[in-house]
C-alpha cells in the first residue's frame, strides 16, 4: 500500500549483501596478511571486516589472533584480543 516500499526494501538487501561480501573480502585478506605475518595490515583488514559485518566470527577470531601475535603487543591490545575471543 505504500509506494516505493518495494524498492526501498530491495535497495535494503542490496546494501546488506553488499556489506556481507565486502567483510567476507576484507577477512579474507585479512587472513593472507596474518600467513605473511603483516600483523598491522591484518588488524586493519579484520577491524574492516568488523565493521561492515558484526556478526562474522571468522573476522573476530582473526582479530583476536593478529592482536595477539602483534611483537610489540601491550596489555590493552591482550585485553582485546581476549575480548574478540569472547565475542
Amino acid at each position: 500500500s505504500l509506494s516505493g516500499a518495494n524498492e526501498r526494501v530491495q535497495r535494503g538487501l542490496d546494501a546488506v549483501a553488499q556489506a556481507r561480501k565486502t567483510a567476507a573480502d576484507s577477512s579474507r585478506i585479512g587472513n593472507e596478511l596474518l600467513k605473511k605475518k603483516q600483523w598491522d595490515g591484518a588488524v586493519e583488514r579484520f577491524r574492516q571486516a568488523i565493521a561492515a559485518d558484526p556478526v562474522q566470527a571468522d573476522a573476530r577470531l582473526g582479530l583476536a589472533q593478529a592482536l595477539e601475535k602483534t611483537p610489540k603487543a601491550d596489555s590493552k591490545m591482550l585485553i582485546e584480543s581476549v575480548m574478540q575471543y569472547q565475542y
